[in-house]
């Protein structure tokens, strides 16, 4: 559902009647694993989904675990632990 916004995505979501999704941080903030999002923002993301009818059955935190980078590798782990923080 590439749409150009939250809303419009939530609204195509449940326009098709999916209720349960795997939510990421992408289609809300621009990165699945964002360096930092406010409270606030993590609010309006989750009242969009509740006045849509949507609930978050799982959250994508994906990044590459076996890169041969080591800076790369670790910022994609602090990245999903901010993400399992938020």
């Amino acid at each position: 559902f590439p749409r150009f916004s939250l809303e419009e995505n939530l609204k195509a979501v449940s326009a098709v009647g999916i209720g349960h999704v795997q939510f990421d941080m992408l289609c809300a903030v621009g990165k699945t694993l964002p360096g930092d999002v406010s409270a606030g923002t993590v609010n309006a993301i989750l009242g969009a989904l509740k006045a849509n009818g949507i609930s978050i059955a799982a959250l994508s935190g994906t990044y590459n675990m076996i890169d041969p980078d080591p800076v790369r590798r670790e910022a994609g782990a602090g990245g999903l632990d901010r993400l399992i923080e938020l």
